[in-house]
């Protein structure tokens, strides 16, 4: 990795860091890269429950880096394929595999999170703001649309009407308006921020089976484009998989000996 993004492992936490303070952690391709390999070790890890994913520095991500912007813009005027050269290390979605990554994965919003900063906050499965976090969309003011999934991305988790009023504003959303639209799931003191989140994953790890956070993940995002009947055959399906799982036996033999389950760790290929 360049440097620019930081891998920490302590179990039962993996926090990466957006680690370019000067520029409030706007992101290149190499970090983009850097990125998702951090992203890849942490999941394969056993060490690992969930994935912190926060800024260095006063912001979580200003989004595109200018000069990488620029470049997108002069390659699209060059032509159709100037652009799908520029775009070979921009990989398809940006940050959707977050969303099909084993493990959950918390945003530990400090400071903005703008035009890229945001797609990355709302590809994570959980958001956790520091008071002064905010967001701002920015795309269309750089005559771009909504990119990269953000709009399929914030259409399910806070309605048509909010995304688009997100996407269309020139001002700042608050922590405390994204709290209200349920973007944010909590907001916090902002010296309490990495703290709060770490803590989230630590009273997961205690208490829950990481084989069944994995299962119920997939069937979160796997049911939003599902009918109720399709939905329903399905989680009836992974249910009776996850009964018959070790954790389950674990999780009764736990309850009946009154102490705390020790489930098994994914990881490895497991």
């Amino acid at each position: 990795m360049s440097g620019q993004i930081t891998l920490e492992i302590n179990d039962p936490v993996a926090v990466i860091t957006l680690d370019n303070p000067g520029k409030l952690n706007a992101i290149d391709n190499q970090m983009v890269r850097d990125l998702r390999e951090a992203v890849a070790e942490a999941n394969s890890s056993k060490e690992v429950v969930g994935i912190v994913l926060t800024g260095a520095g006063r912001g979580f991500c200003a989004g595109l880096d200018v000069a990488e912007l620029a470049a997108a813009t002069t390659a699209a005027e060059s032509g159709p394929g100037q652009v799908s050269g520029a775009r070979q290390t921009d990989p398809h979605g940006l940050f959707t595999y977050l969303l099909e990554t084993d493990k959950p994965v918390i945003a530990a919003v400090n400071g903005p999170a703008a035009g890229g900063g945001v797609v990355l906050a709302a590809a994570a499965d959980v958001r956790i703001f520091g008071a002064s976090g905010w967001c701002r969309s920015v795309f269309l003011e750089r005559g771009l649309i909504g990119e990269h999934t953000i709009t399929w991305m914030l259409a399910r988790q806070i309605g048509t009407g909010n995304a688009l009023d997100w996407l269309w504003r020139p001002d700042k959303i608050t922590a405390e308006e994204a709290l209200q639209a349920g973007f944010a799931q909590r907001v916090v003191p902002d010296e309490q921020l990495l703290e709060v989140a770490v803590g989230y994953v630590e009273a997961m790890a205690a208490r829950m089976s990481p084989s069944a956070m994995r299962l119920t993940k997939q069937l979160v995002y796997r049911h939003t484009s599902m009918s109720l009947r399709n939905a329903a055959a399905d989680s009836d399906t992974v249910g009776w998989q996850a009964i018959g799982d070790s954790d389950a036996r674990e999780a009764m033999a736990a309850m009946g000996e009154n102490r705390p389950p020790r489930f098994g760790r994914l990881g490895d290929g497991t």
